[in-house]
């Protein structure tokens, strides 16, 4: 029988996925990674069928829509994903990543199988999943509702995938790929995404929930909400920002204005410098309050992280007297499994997902194929 082995962060601003799968030509497995649009909503059961009457060319990336049985009532439930679920404004990024994490995970297996061992041939799946540490004790509930779902059977764009045995489900905290990259007596983790800060401890190679925090909404999502300016999408204000970068180029920046003049790219550009000042003298006082005084070794990683990679450098500094890991051996590691140049932007995003993919078990593969560049391809078209 086939398999596949799948390590999923279902962050807020892009799923993150590593993925082990039959390529169809060699013995071995083949590997990719995947950047993929986040945005899920429900749908009623009219508005999925009149949806699906559009659905062409089997299953991709972008887009796709994910019916299932739910396990706790027994009845239909429609869900869209990607491109068509994108809402404009600032997210609620305090809802649980739970039910939403399930869905997109659902529609990536669909893909992925559809389009390496096809519909019909029987494949095992280990998948590991990265949750919120805050949502870590839904890991229970989200494993036996994913066997449930798996072992009965789900349609993505109306194909019906029940060709899927489930083997192993892992659920760890956003963070534990990190530190299985660098396992120190007394190692300490920051997170910095779109939506959380967190921060995680690990004393002789066990996670500790005591000296564990999260704080939810905390990450670049506050910071947009301290910027006094218009924002129509907060995903692509964010992406934008952060390629603008801590220059602020105003080429990048003038994407968000309306009217793309001069005072008003000033404008934006004088919003986002008086946001910096509230929001780290927020996050100074968040920081104070961790206990990591013991740590060997305080680690980072996530998008937001970088972005504010100059500031987390001086407040560490200042607080603790300590030199942050910003994982650079683990960023070219990973730029070389995948062929990428040292000037790709995506690296520092898919850390975390990268320590956890090589922790699970199982893996047989030949990096770098021909077959893994022509799907890379295949997927930035597909994504862009």
């Amino acid at each position: 029988m086939a398999e596949i082995t799948v390590a999923f962060d279902a962050g807020t601003s892009r799923s993150k996925v590593i993925a082990s799968y039959p390529s169809g030509e060699c013995v071995f497995n083949d590997e990719n990674y995947f950047l993929i649009k986040p945005s899920v909503r429900q749908l009623t059961e009219q508005t999925y069928c009149d949806s699906l009457e559009y659905v062409e060319g089997g299953i991709g990336l972008s887009s796709s829509l994910v019916s299932y049985i739910n396990p706790a009532s027994g009845e239909s439930v429609y869900w869209e994903v990607g491109e068509g679920a994108s809402r404009l404004g600032l997210l609620s990024v305090q809802e649980r990543k739970f039910e939403t994490a399930l869905v997109k995970v659902l529609a990536f297996l669909g893909y992925l199988v559809s389009n390496s061992v096809g519909l019909t041939e029987q494949v095992g799946l280990t998948l590991g999943i990265l949750l919120p540490l805050d949502e870590l004790e839904d890991r229970a509930l989200l494993g036996k509702w994913l066997r449930a779902i798996i072992t009965q059977g789900f349609s993505v764009n109306g194909y019906l995938i029940n060709n899927i045995t489930v083997d192993k489900i892992h659920c760890k905290p956003e963070g534990y790929g990190i530190f299985k990259s660098y396992p120190q007596d007394k190692a300490g983790v920051l997170i910095m995404g779109h939506s959380d800060l967190s921060w995680l401890y690990f004393d002789q190679g066990l996670f500790s929930s005591k000296l564990s925090r999260t704080f939810p909404g905390e990450g670049m999502h506050s910071f947009l909400g301290c910027i006094k300016f218009p924002i129509q999408d907060e995903l692509s204000t964010a992406e934008l920002i952060a390629k603008a970068g801590a220059n602020l180029n105003p080429k990048v920046l003038v994407k968000l204005t309306q009217t793309k003049s001069q005072d008003e790219i000033a404008y934006l550009t004088k919003a986002i410098k008086s946001a910096l000042p509230q929001y780290w003298s927020e996050r100074k006082k968040e920081l104070k309050s961790l206990d990591i005084k013991n740590a060997d070794i305080v680690s980072v990683a996530g998008g937001a992280a970088h972005y504010f990679a100059i500031e987390l450098n001086q407040l560490f500094k200042a607080l603790y007297g300590i030199r942050l890991n910003w994982c650079k051996p683990m960023i070219s590691e990973f730029r070389k499994r995948f062929a990428l140049k040292a000037s790709d932007k995506s690296s520092p995003l898919f850390l975390d997902c990268f320590g956890y993919y090589k922790s699970l078990v199982g893996l047989k593969v030949v990096p770098n194929s021909k077959i893994v560049e022509a799907q890379k391809e295949v997927l930035k078209n597909a994504s862009s």
